[in-house]
């Protein structure tokens, strides 16, 4: 799927597309927010539309999808407009101290550029840091790792930053992350987003240790559910 113009629209040829459509849509404001890409209001049977600005660099299929999910939200299409806000196109700068990347026991930099070289085979360009993430006393899962498509960049979990937790889990866990930079997520015939497609897992089982991975995987999670602050419980 074609996802991107380089070339911005203006505002007036949106209106146009969606209107195309959708007459009911009257008015189209460009809006900034990171926390939501669109709002619709309705008043005497006329639609006001609340619209992301990154949509003026929305290709036709877009604002199909778009002007679809206006007429029936449907969660297929409604997954298409996430993976467009999410594209790289709209990437911005992540500003790290160096206190963000070396731990006290792993310098993710150095984990990073091991993967590059020798598991990946070149540079992805992607950025790491670590991340402490929030600790619930209800724990049915554990979050490793995280990877911010649009800003190219992979937080991991301050947890593993221990000596207990040996350096080629780290390891693991930081190929993992870069995966996605490599295999984007897909949308399904039911409209869902496949974050881990089958060639994703397929080059993630070509990690040398993987079978060692994912045994500690869960001895981690064993332990952390039994013992949730006094073993890993600091910043």
């Amino acid at each position: 799927m074609n996802w991107i113009v380089e070339k911005k629209r203006s505002k007036e040829s949106v209106l146009s597309y969606i209107q195309a459509c959708l007459p009911k849509v009257r008015e189209l404001h460009l809006i900034e927010t990171s926390s939501i890409f669109l709002e619709s209001r309705r008043f005497a049977g006329k639609i006001t539309l609340f619209l992301h600005s990154a949509f003026l660099h929305a290709s036709d299929e877009v604002l199909q999808a778009l002007s679809a999910y206006l007429k029936k939200k449907e969660q297929k299409t409604l997954s298409c407009l996430r993976l467009f806000m999410d594209h790289p196109f709209f990437r911005k700068p992540v500003v790290l101290q160096s206190s963000q990347i070396k731990g006290v026991c792993y310098d993710l930099a150095s984990i990073y550029r091991e993967i590059e070289q020798d598991h990946i085979g070149f540079s992805i360009g992607a950025t790491i840091s670590w991340r402490k993430f929030p600790v619930r006393k209800q724990i049915r899962s554990i979050t490793y790792g995280r990877f911010f498509r649009r800003d190219q960049h992979i937080e991991i979990n301050r947890l593993l930053d221990h000596p207990s937790v040996p350096k080629y889990f780290v390891s693991y866990i930081t190929y993992h992350e870069a995966l996605h930079a490599l295999f984007p997520p897909q949308l399904s015939r039911d409209g869902r987003i496949l974050v881990h497609t089958k060639d994703f897992k397929k080059k993630e089982r070509l990690f040398p240790r993987y079978t060692e991975a994912k045994a500690f995987e869960k001895h981690f999670f064993s332990r952390r559910k039994s013992n949730v602050l006094e073993i890993y419980g600091r910043t």
